[in-house]
């Protein structure tokens, strides 16, 4: 009968060593990002509205000619 074996787990090669890698740094996220990122995000919170508010008056004249 073919038992499995047990792994050592400090054997196991999970794949996290990387020497092609290079090591990650921690972002320099400024004030100034932060601000660019909330503006852009408002941008787009705009156009979303603008999109949602012209779906909603397809359907009403969608709706209208259906009846």
């Amino acid at each position: 009968m073919n038992r499995p074996t047990e792994v050592d787990d400090d054997d196991f090669d999970y794949g996290t060593d990387r020497e092609d890698e290079e090591p990650r740094q921690a972002s320099a996220f400024t004030e100034d990002d932060m601000k660019t990122e909330e503006e852009e995000i408002r941008e787009l919170e705009r156009k979303k509205q603008a999109l949602e508010d012209r779906v909603t008056e397809m359907e009403k004249d969608l709706g209208g000619l259906m009846r």
